[in-house]
């Protein structure tokens, strides 16, 4: 997910349509991913009156995507200051948690139940993120 994320990135940063739409169908033309990717601000909102913000973006890796019975495993998050990512500013924290992962959701993340179990407690993990 990790490349195909850098791909709708690269695509929505790219100026020259005929490029962007290259991107996109490296990326499979999925009409998920082309819908990800307009979603995407472009340069004109990252320049807009909150440039100067400093902005944290959040991801969770949970153990599938049920959530009455599904948990997190993981939060990591980075900083965006003037619009761009502070490679020094950012947070990953493995959560250990009693359900096990399903087979579909380790492919996605890759967190196998003995990395899992490594993890931390979750209120120390939201305390540290925090």
């Amino acid at each position: 997910m990790y490349g195909l994320d850098r791909i709708i990135f690269a695509a929505r940063r790219v100026k020259r349509a005929w490029v962007r739409r290259k991107l996109i169908a490296q990326a499979g033309g999925d009409p998920v991913i082309e819908a990800q990717s307009a979603a995407w601000p472009g340069r004109e909102r990252l320049n807009g009156p909150w440039a100067s913000q400093r902005l944290v973006v959040f991801d969770t890796e949970t153990t599938g995507l049920d959530p009455r019975k599904d948990h997190a495993v993981s939060l990591g998050a980075v900083s965006l200051i003037g619009g761009r990512i502070a490679l020094g500013d950012t947070f990953d924290r493995l959560i250990a948690a009693d359900a096990k992962p399903s087979r579909h959701s380790i492919v996605v993340h890759g967190l196998t139940p003995p990395k899992i179990a490594d993890g931390c407690e979750p209120s120390d993990v939201v305390s540290d993120f925090l």
